[in-house]
């Protein structure tokens, strides 16, 4: 392999030589044995023609000098989301005088949402909101920064209407320490209301595997904000075992009536007011995460002896496109060798996917499907 990147340095064009000097440099990184001779093979390199390979390779030939900061830097998690590091170092370079030093420490664990543009597009009545996160970052993240690593984030889900007085929708943050922290991004559509002490009562419906924990409210949401409540529950059974569990969530506030001419609230305190949420769900595909894997059918070939074997029926379901759309939700993981394409009218297909468990474990089934009779829905073997 070594010898095969080193001739895209020598053969090949300035991006795919810049590419290959950050390959070698990783087989350096992971293989002890093969440190002295990457350090050798990249020192050719510096006197290659283009900035950028020349600046990878003394980039890479700094840091492979220290084995340990080399590893640190580029193979080990940072356990932080990058767009949340950058985020926070800008608000640090954005800072006059700096009495501390920043550290990684003080970033959030929880992946911050970037602002969305707004649309002009009006939504039809009934039309569920889309699941786009456009609030500003919640206060008090850094208290969740002990909950160890972040498995995954789930797309936000919608649980109220556009046309409603607030439009709520969540994501889930899986922890693998057992802890999922509910994200609820709650907007006031009322401009002659202002919400106080805005919080989402969540009460599970099931067996005691959840408990919440705490709750970091939203002091207040005035006219067309987004705001964030985050909600921190425990599974009382480890990750790995994939507890599923079903929540009423309820939002409660106190309302304020607000002048509308000049948009201050009146001097009262309010009054308590409560609105119900759609039920909040935690299910099996929030504990896989997709993943691609190179090269799926000699990967599944190699395993095979140690596979297990089901069929069902999909009876609501009359096509492959469906079914291989239904699968992958399901299951949450992603599809390989392009097997999610179907050409359209196909009566039989086979869809290789892959995932990663809460556990680390390395997940990959194969779906062999075919029209049932009559075209009386979809029959699926599954390995």
């Amino acid at each position: 392999y070594i010898r095969y990147i080193y001739n895209r340095i020598i053969l090949e064009g300035p991006t795919v030589r810049a590419s290959a000097v950050s390959a070698l440099a990783k087989f350096g990184i992971n293989h002890e044995a093969l440190r002295t001779k990457v350090i050798i093979v990249l020192k050719r390199c510096l006197l290659d023609t283009d900035d950028e390979v020349r600046d990878r390779t003394t980039f890479y030939l700094s840091i492979l000098e220290d084995h340990k900061s080399a590893k640190a830097l580029l193979v080990e998690d940072l356990g932080v989301p990058l767009t949340n590091m950058e985020l926070s170092l800008r608000e640090y370079l954005d800072v006059g005088a700096k009495t501390e030093r920043w550290s990684i420490e003080n970033v959030p664990a929880i992946p911050l949402p970037e602002p969305k543009p707004a649309t002009s597009t009006k939504p039809k009545p009934g039309q569920r909101a889309q699941p786009v996160v456009i609030p500003a970052p919640a206060p008090s993240l850094s208290q969740f920064s002990g909950l160890g690593p972040l498995f995954r984030s789930t797309e936000a889900v919608a649980l109220t209407e556009l046309e409603t007085e607030y439009v709520v929708h969540y994501t889930k943050h899986l922890f693998q320490s057992g802890y999922v922290v509910l994200q609820f991004d709650c907007k006031n559509t009322l401009e002659e209301q202002l919400l106080e002490n805005v919080t989402v009562d969540v009460v599970s419906t099931g067996a005691n595997d959840f408990v919440v924990e705490s709750t970091v409210n939203a002091p207040s949401i005035g006219f067309d904000e987004t705001k964030q409540i985050l909600v921190k529950v425990k599974m009382n059974v480890p990750a790995t075992s994939m507890p599923f569990g079903t929540f009423t969530a309820t939002l409660k506030f106190t309302t304020k009536d607000v002048d509308v001419d000049t948009g201050m609230p009146d001097d009262d305190s309010g009054y308590q007011d409560d609105y119900q949420l759609e039920n909040v769900e935690i299910r099996l595909n929030d504990y896989i995460q997709g993943c691609i894997v190179p090269n799926f059918k000699p990967v599944w070939d190699s395993l095979q002896g140690s596979d297990g074997v089901a069929g069902f029926k999909l009876a609501t379901l009359h096509t492959c496109q469906a079914a291989v759309k239904q699968l992958i939700t399901f299951w949450g993981m992603q599809a390989c060798e392009r097997s999610d394409q179907v050409p359209s009218g196909k009566k039989n297909h086979t869809l290789f996917f892959a995932g990663k468990h809460v556990s680390g474990v390395q997940l990959l089934a194969v779906a062999r499907m075919k029209v049932a009779p009559n075209g009386a829905g979809m029959l699926i073997k599954l390995m």
